[in-house]
């Protein structure tokens, strides 16, 4: 292959070398802050600059046609390599998503396949012309471009005019510090877009077909000054709203006239909750005495020192507390150059320890006893209660484990649920019996409640412990006050019953009285109405009685009339009510029995009471009885009708002869 080698294509060359070398000393910042793009950027630009050479050196049109194909790899890359270098370098990566990374370099990528495949399409460049050709001058190619070609140096000019715009407004941002950085990056910024500008338009400085390899090159070179002279990568300043912005401290930074040359939004914020409510625009080259006249002591004080820490309390209505940091900031050679302010507001440390104070003076004037323990359960603080309770002072108490105040009076499984308990993050709460210093017994209620780290393990435990002893006797006392009343109330419950009993029975037979009678028909018949059901009533007579009584004295008449309330009782269904009505009178209430069924067993106790006799001082006694059957409703629906009716069956009974049973019979109307 033929080359020939002219100034442009040694510039190139030298601009390829160079490029190597710089590329070199950026990979030894490769991890700084936009490190490794720029490493990329400039060896995409040599690579450039180096295919650029041969294509230009080379005398055959094909030759200088397959370099042009590669050189658009550095045309595709360099420009995305650069806005990644300025995003990298600003901590501004955030604004361009992992997943759209991609898309990136998707117009890169199909420029560089377009280029190799040219000839099936045409859309990079229509068609190639040679010049006039001029001697002793290179053959220079003169391209006729497609559309594609357009396509992606307006994608590679919005690239770089993007880049260039988020790398100026992160320099406007603090142009006062970082000067030497501002004015590298700035010149850096330009070249690629002149050179390339000049491309595009057309013009070639030296007969070069293309001046932007160089060009970025030349930005290398740039930003080596700014390396080695600006402490570019190795001082980020860009990355400051990272840094000093999201400083929960407010930063303040004076020149040596004490003028405000920059500052952070925490601090305008703590500024403004001074009652100043000034703008960073209001504040930057303002004198400090101006800003803080109402507090001429705040920093003016600290002027002659070259370190200065102290916490100050404003007063301000609202009490304002904050922590004053000053430092004295000195260049390279040791003279002094400004003062660095931090000011932090511990308004709420101020609160925290005002309230922690509070909560201890309620500690030690608690009437409760109060012990801090740690996790084996050795006693760590204790509060005069404790003393005042248990008779041991602190410095007895403290570094012994509260099984001092044991009282053997519980068993090993009620300390080992307490343990267990506590252990398990859990609270306790019980009452135990300790033992006080003196060794006289006492009642304790206790919540043991554990205290955990910020890792959530238990390092201490807090019990509350209250003297009960008074309680536990004024309960005692009254739990024996208690079941003495508790006897004694059943002992009246048992005296009325046992009175009620005796109001409503018969004290010869045991049978219910008339009393009871009274109360009970009545709510029989009412119950009876709701369920539509039939309450037949008996009353019975014992015939001849008052011959007993004469013949053979009361006494004897006493025998026959609890014969017959024995009889009874012994006979009526369960449900049935035997009542003893007077004299030698009684009566039968017999629920849900109709008229048929209650003259059966009546008839059924007359047969048994004839049968029956007792023998009374010699005599025989023997005698029978009469009985007049009711039924509800047919007889009557009150208790009285009722009675009435059986009465005179009753009297019908005793009329007809005696020894018999008559049911009542409606007489007709």
């Amino acid at each position: 292959m033929v080359w020939q080698f002219s100034f442009p294509v040694f510039l190139l060359l030298l601009a390829a070398i160079l490029g190597g070398i710089l590329a070199a000393t950026a990979w030894r910042w490769r991890d700084r802050p936009g490190g490794r793009p720029l490493f990329l950027l400039i060896v995409t630009a040599s690579a450039w600059c180096l295919l650029s050479a041969m294509e230009h050196a080379a005398v055959n049109i094909s030759a200088r046609l397959i370099f042009a194909r590669f050189t658009y790899i550095g045309i595709a890359s360099a420009a995305p390599l650069w806005l990644l270098f300025v995003l990298s370098y600003t901590q501004q990566m955030h604004l361009l998503k992992p997943r759209l990374h991609p898309l990136l370099w998707l117009i890169p990528a199909a420029t560089i396949c377009l280029a190799f495949t040219n000839e099936l399409h045409h859309l990079v460049w229509i068609q190639v012309q040679p010049p006039t050709h001029t001697a002793g001058e290179p053959l220079a190619l003169i391209y006729q471009h497609g559309w594609w070609f357009w396509v992606a140096a307006a994608y590679n000019y919005l690239l770089m005019m993007l880049g260039a715009a988020i790398l100026a407004w992160a320099i406007l941002r603090h142009p006062s510090l970082y000067r030497p950085q501002a004015v590298g990056l700035t010149i850096g910024t330009l070249i690629p877009w002149i050179a390339y500008g000049l491309h595009l338009s057309g013009t070639r400085p030296f007969a070069s077909p293309d001046f932007t390899p160089i060009a970025f090159v030349s930005s290398g070179l740039v930003y080596a000054w700014s390396i080695s002279m600006g402490r570019l990568l190795r001082l980020a300043p860009i990355a400051r709203d990272l840094l000093v912005e999201n400083l929960m401290d407010g930063v303040l930074v004076l020149d040596l006239q004490h003028q405000i040359i920059d500052l952070n939004s925490r601090m305008i914020e703590i500024i403004q909750k001074m009652g100043l409510p000034l703008t960073r625009n209001e504040l930057l080259g303002r004198r400090t005495r101006e800003v803080f006249a109402t507090w001429p002591d705040l920093l003016q004080r600290y002027y002659d020192l070259e370190e200065a820490h102290e916490e100050l309390r404003l007063d301000m209505g609202d009490k304002m507390a904050i922590d004053v940091h000053i430092s004295l900031l000195r260049d390279p050679n040791g003279q002094p150059i400004g003062r660095l302010i931090l000011i932090r507001e511990i308004t709420e440390k101020y609160r925290l320890q005002e309230t922690l104070r509070l909560q201890s003076t309620a500690l030690e004037a608690a009437a409760n006893a109060v012990v801090i323990t740690n996790r084996e359960g050795i006693v760590q603080w204790v509060n005069p209660a404790f003393t005042t309770i248990t008779g041991y002072p602190p410095e007895e108490i403290i570094g012994q484990n509260p099984r001092l105040l044991k009282s053997n009076k519980h068993d090993p499984a009620f300390y080992k649920n307490l343990w267990d308990t506590v252990l398990a993050g859990q609270v306790w709460r019980g009452e135990l019996i300790n033992r006080r210093k003196d060794g006289s017994l006492y009642h304790e209620e206790q919540t043991i409640t554990p205290v955990r780290n910020e890792k959530g393990e238990i390092t201490h435990f807090i019990a509350i412990k209250q003297d009960v002893s008074n309680r536990k006797t004024a309960e005692e006392s009254l739990r024996l006050t208690n079941e003495r009343l508790r006897t004694h109330i059943a002992e009246v419950e048992e005296l009325q019953a046992r009175l009620r009993e005796q109001a409503i029975r018969d004290p010869l037979t045991g049978l219910f009285n008339r009393r009871y009678l009274d109360e009970t028909l009545s709510r029989e018949l009412a119950r009876a109405g709701r369920q539509s059901a039939p309450v037949s009533v008996v009353m019975l007579d014992l015939d001849h009685f008052k011959r007993v009584n004469d013949a053979h004295g009361h006494q004897a008449g006493d025998i026959i009339l609890r014969l017959l309330g024995d009889l009874l009782d012994d006979l009526v269904r369960a449900g049935d009510i035997v009542c003893r009505y007077g004299g030698e009178e009684f009566v039968v209430v017999m629920p849900g029995a109709t008229l048929e069924i209650a003259a059966q067993r009546t008839d059924e106790w007359r047969l048994a009471f004839g049968l029956m006799s007792v023998q009374y001082q010699g005599a025989t006694l023997q005698t029978t009885l009469s009985a007049g059957v009711a039924v509800y409703p047919e007889h009557g629906r009150t208790a009285e009708q009722l009675l009435h009716a059986a009465d005179k069956a009753l009297y019908q009974a005793k009329q007809s002869g005696r020894n018999r049973v008559v049911c009542w019979q409606t007489p007709p109307p």
